[in-house]
């Protein structure tokens, strides 16, 4: 796993740039059933669609917010309408 992707879009120089909105990882253990591809993004590759099924396997609270900003502001930890996806956990 990296800490970005690559842009959805070829880039003046023929190439591809960093892009931390949409990447990829390989699970492997701790029940996890292996030989499959979880995970949507839009059709432009460009977002994340629902990132609740790793909060969901850690046991993290997804849906309550999460004060990080120093003014004490909430920033949600997945999209509000994101679910975990069920078919990684069996």
């Amino acid at each position: 796993m990296g800490e970005f992707g690559r842009t959805p879009r070829i880039n003046k120089n023929a190439g591809r740039d960093h892009y931390a909105k949409a990447w990829t990882t390989v699970l492997a253990g701790g029940g996890v059933k292996g030989g499959r591809i979880i995970g949507e993004t839009d059709k432009e590759g460009a977002e994340v669609v629902g990132v609740a099924t790793i909060c969901e396997m850690l046991g993290i609270n997804y849906s309550r917010d999460h004060k990080i900003k120093p003014d004490g502001q909430p920033i949600a930890r997945v999209d509000e309408k994101a679910k975990p996806v069920t078919a990684l956990l069996r």
